[in-house]
């Protein structure tokens, strides 16, 4: 089986070579190595120029989907970025983009899926602040309107969450006994 292949490997390159016009190569010289010089490749450069173009391709599609409001689709294309090699700041395009997504969810009153895309903008980011006191600001009105509704385990449940985010949260405290 191995010298199949190898057969067929000669015979391909002989069929190149004549069709380009070199009529005087024999397999014997092809053998010895004597007619093919072909230029070493860095193999490991080449892959490392493929891999910051394919980087680069989705870092800029996410930007226009970002620049189209289109948040959760530019997190997919900056993964993809990152895949290929943490190309720029995709880390940081990330956070930004789960941030401006809770934003928008919270502007549509969905505060509950608003307050988890902050805490992933926060986890994302690497521990920024702002995100978290948002998600726990989120989760302290939710807890207080439930109170004042008489819904107290919804209240109960909303107001453990902004406790384990900001332990000093206001009156979290009296209002939890």
């Amino acid at each position: 089986m191995h010298n199949a292949a190898r057969n067929i490997g000669l015979i391909l390159v002989l069929f190149f070579m004549f069709t380009a016009g070199c009529t005087h190569i024999s397999v014997r010289h092809i053998e010895k190595g004597r007619c093919l010089n072909f230029p070493v490749i860095d193999a490991e450069s080449k892959i490392t120029q493929m891999r910051t173009k394919a980087a680069e391709v989705h870092y800029q599609k996410a930007q226009k989907l970002f620049a189209n409001h289109k948040y959760l689709e530019a997190v997919a294309q900056h993964e993809k970025s990152k895949q290929e090699g943490d190309y720029k700041d995709s880390s940081i395009k990330i956070a930004e983009s789960y941030y401006k997504n809770a934003e928008l969810l919270e502007s549509n009153n969905q505060y509950r899926t608003a307050a988890g895309y902050y805490l992933q903008s926060s986890q994302t980011g690497r521990g920024h602040k702002e995100p978290i006191l948002k998600a726990a600001s989120i989760y302290y009105s939710l807890g207080r309107y439930f109170l004042e509704n008489n819904y107290c385990r919804e209240s109960l449940y909303d107001f453990e969450r902004a406790a384990r985010l900001m332990p000093d949260y206001r009156d979290l405290t009296r209002r939890l006994s």
